[in-house]
């Protein structure tokens, strides 16, 4: 188809967890956001306003991933209807490119690289080419950056679909390092627990897709997010498959709207610990597990150093924080959970559970040996949006850790 802020230093043993590497070199905090889209695919605005929202709101890096495309070439599309052109023009000027007849008042869209040559600065803001892969039934992943040549093949279910996809993906040619992330799986309800224990080769799983309708918290009848991402690590780590990392985003649709329904910039981001803001090297530590993802919490301090994991809040006023390891112990069994029975996962006491939780802006947990892995969530008292009796409220995910010996063995 389509080719596709702090500075501070944290030492570990990179065969003993899967955060930060153990050299000594000098790391800083970004922010960025790896899901997102333009007039290139179904967002209301251009990629240059887009991506200037996130510049200016303190971004430090955005992965513009669009469905089935990248931007680039040459694309003209119909202006969009009641658009603010005095905000385009106090941000860009005469930059855009029209065409106007009787008829037709059409636009020319600015590739990735013509905005990129625009807007980007050297340690302070990047644009990562990336698309979103998007098969039939809903079945959804972002490519980072995307190879030269994916075929994109649908199937009668969504089992169909989802293994076609994982096949397709395994067949491409990625540059080194690439990000591939499985989307929204409960978007429609689409995907189950046991998808992502199928995706032995993927890393990164939307814990949090920011939209109201991405049911991250599921219901009665399925699995909240951060319940399918447990469950299918346990999993994964009892086959000795590496786990899932956690990624947040806002997969924005909509930049001048403030209505809650729709697909608004800023509900969900990842930080990222690495050596320097270049693609490569957020990727890198993307790999490692060097990062969380966070709708609004900021931590100061993260570290694992093989046997305790210690997390500080960067706390706001008048805000107040529940800390909460979560993880799975070693005597857990891969039958002991049902996969097959519905859309709900029933899984063992032993699993998933609540290893401690503190109401503290810090805190720490001692690996006992027991557990299969352990991460930590940070959840606020400040709410991200909410809707009717659905609340967001803004949180971090640490990714999991001590699980890295048992791969060794």
């Amino acid at each position: 188809m389509f080719r596709s802020i702090v500075n501070f230093f944290i030492f570990i043993f990179l065969g003993m967890s899967s955060l930060i590497s153990c050299n000594s070199l000098e790391t800083r905090w970004y922010k960025g956001n790896i899901h997102t889209h333009s007039l290139w695919s179904d967002g209301d605005d251009f990629l240059e306003m887009a991506a200037i929202w996130y510049k200016s709101h303190g971004y430090h890096f955005v992965s513009f991933t669009e469905h089935n495309t990248v931007p680039e070439g040459e694309r003209w599309v119909y202006f969009p209807s009641h658009y603010n052109r005095a905000d385009y023009t106090e941000k860009f000027g005469n930059w855009l490119q029209e065409y106007v007849s009787e008829k037709d008042n059409l636009v020319r869209l600015h590739t990735l690289q013509e905005v990129k040559e625009r807007l980007e600065k050297k340690d302070e803001f990047l644009l990562i080419e990336g698309m979103e892969l998007t098969a039939p039934n809903n079945v959804h992943f972002n490519l980072i950056p995307p190879p030269r040549h994916i075929d994109i093949e649908g199937g009668s279910t969504v089992d169909d679909t989802f293994t076609s996809c994982l096949k397709q993906i395994d067949k491409a040619e990625f540059d080194k390092n690439a990000i591939v992330t499985i989307n929204h799986p409960n978007w429609e309800w689409t995907l189950r627990a046991k998808h992502l224990v199928e995706a032995k080769n993927i890393k990164f799983l939307e814990v949090c897709n920011n939209c109201v309708e991405s049911n991250n918290q599921g219901d009665s009848k399925h699995n909240s997010l951060e319940e399918m991402w447990d469950i299918a690590n346990t999993i994964r780590l009892l086959k000795n498959i590496e786990p899932l990392y956690a990624v947040a985003s806002d997969d924005a649709h909509n930049y001048s709207s403030q209505d809650v329904l729709n697909a608004l910039p800023g509900r969900g981001w990842i930080m990222v610990l690495a050596r320097e803001l270049s693609s490569e090297a957020i990727r890198e530590a993307m790999l490692r597990g060097d990062f969380y993802a966070s709708t609004g919490v900021s931590l100061e301090k993260l570290s694992f150093d093989g046997k305790q994991l210690y997390i500080k809040v960067t706390p706001q006023p008048g805000v107040s924080y529940k800390i909460t390891f979560v993880g799975s112990l070693k005597e857990t069994k891969p039958d002991q959970f049902v996969l097959a029975s519905g859309p709900k996962c029933a899984y063992p006491e032993s699993a998933c559970k609540i290893l401690s939780q503190i109401d503290d802006t810090q805190a720490t947990y001692s690996l006992t040996g027991k557990e299969l892995y352990v991460r930590a969530v940070v959840t606020s008292n400040r709410i991200c949006w909410q809707y009717k009796e659905t609340i967001c409220w803004q949180q971090a995910w640490t990714q999991p850790v001590g699980w890295t010996r048992r791969m060794e063995k």
